[in-house]
């Protein structure tokens, strides 16, 4: 009798560490800030970490010289979170854009995962004619233990990824 209570409470200890995230996944709650089809970055695709408020004006003085939409934001965002500025890069027309799939992300080991649509015009589909630069701002929680950040398209596809340098 003694045994099968043993072998009972095991069981009820290895399942329980499983379910206490045994995987090494944990989840982060992402909150867009702001996306637009003119970001105004004459940059190449690809991830940005703004950590501060003053790499944030930094960025947002070279987006605003042609777009007067973009978000206000303070010192104290950056107390708690940081913001990821995501870029398609220069597009040749209105049919390019990006929005967030899923507002929660998976850490996996060292690297948070975002899920984001990825959106390109159909083929042989007409769309304004118009240079575009599509970017979407995540705020992202700081007390989070990641060294990487890598975005993935609908079709699970890696898009990017950003060594963080946080440990």
């Amino acid at each position: 009798m003694n045994t099968c209570k043993l072998i009972t409470v095991c069981l009820m200890v290895v399942v329980s560490a499983c379910t206490a995230g045994g995987s090494g996944n944990r989840v982060v709650n992402l909150k867009p800030v702001w996306g637009s089809q003119f970001c105004g970055i004459q940059s190449a695709a690809g991830l940005q970490l703004l950590t501060s408020i003053t790499t944030f004006d930094n960025w947002s003085g070279a987006a605003g010289a042609v777009n007067s939409s973009l978000p206000t934001v303070n010192a104290e965002t950056f107390s708690h979170h940081d913001i990821l500025v995501i870029q398609m890069g220069q597009q040749p027309n209105g049919g390019y854009r990006l929005s967030l799939l899923k507002k929660q992300a998976s850490i996996n080991g060292q690297d948070l995962m975002i899920s984001v649509r990825w959106q390109t015009p159909a083929p042989d589909t007409m769309q304004a004619q118009v240079i575009t630069n599509p970017c979407l701002l995540l705020s992202i929680p700081r007390d989070n233990n990641f060294n990487s950040i890598s975005v993935y398209d609908q079709n699970n596809k890696k898009r990017f990824t950003l060594k963080t340098g946080s440990e």
